[in-house]
């Protein structure tokens, strides 16, 4: 997998948990633009750490895993992770001083299966073309 295909999806998935997360902010603190920006700054080395994890997991398991099953098997890594995360702090994750609630985790999970799904797709579909 080349260097330039991973830092492509790495910055898409950065890109949209950023997104989620000041949408989030902003549901959260009404509007307060002073605050919701702030409050995604403070956040982004969260961000940026859970796409760091993400993007490895996802490197590893699409170059050590053979059959397409486990391929597709790699994009639940990190909810896994995550799942794991939650379940040995006792079912509250606290980040910095955001504990994040049962249906943010749920969200987040389903965010990140589905980026990882979209970014398996298109990069299997690009090798299958290369190797065509």
């Amino acid at each position: 997998m080349k260097f330039k295909t991973i830092i492509k999806f790495s910055l898409i998935h950065l890109a949209v948990l950023t997104i989620v997360l000041f949408l989030r902010f902003n549901d959260i603190e009404n509007g307060d633009m002073n605050v919701v920006v702030f409050g995604t700054f403070i956040y982004l080395p969260y961000i940026l750490c859970l796409t760091f994890f993400n993007s490895i997991l996802l490197i590893l398991g699409l170059e050590y895993f053979k059959t397409n099953l486990l391929k597709w098997f790699a994009a639940t890594l990190t909810s896994v992770a995550l799942t794991i995360w939650l379940l040995s702090s006792g079912g509250q994750m606290e980040i910095h001083f955001w504990k994040v609630k049962q249906n943010e985790f749920i969200t987040l999970n389903s965010i990140v299966i589905f980026l990882n799904l979209a970014t398996i797709y298109f990069i299997t579909k690009q090798q299958n073309k290369k190797a065509n």
